[in-house]
C-alpha cells in the first residue's frame, strides 16, 4: 500500500497558511470571504471558544464579549460555527 502523500501543485503551495493540512486560503479572498454574514445569537456566553479554535486567528471578542471576525484573515472554514458549545454562531440566514 502506498503511503506517500500526493504532491501539492505550485498554485496550492502558494495559496496560503495551512492549518494542520485541513484548510487552505484561496488566492482571491475578496470574492469568497463574506464575514459580514456571521452573526451571534443571544445564547452566546462569551466563552471565547470560537476565538481559540479559529485556525486563522480571525476572531476576537469585542468589549462586550461578542465575537467579531477579521475579513482578511478568515479562512471561512466555519469551525467557529460548528464547534460553538452553545450553537450561537450563525452564517447568513441560517
Amino acid at each position: 500500500m502506498d503511503t506517500e502523500q500526493p504532491k501539492e501543485s505550485a498554485q496550492t503551495q502558494q495559496a496560503g497558511k495551512n492549518s494542520n493540512g485541513l484548510y487552505r486560503r484561496v488566492s482571491d479572498l475578496k470574492n469568497v470571504l463574506y464575514t459580514d454574514n456571521f452573526s451571534v445569537t443571544d445564547f452566546c456566553v462569551s466563552c471565547g471558544y470560537c476565538e481559540r479554535v479559529c485556525p486563522a486567528e480571525a476572531i476576537q471578542l469585542d468589549s462586550e464579549g461578542v465575537p467579531t471576525w477579521t475579513k482578511h484573515k478568515c479562512f471561512m472554514c466555519f469551525g467557529c460555527l460548528r464547534l460553538c458549545p452553545t450553537q450561537s454562531i450563525r452564517y447568513g440566514g441560517a
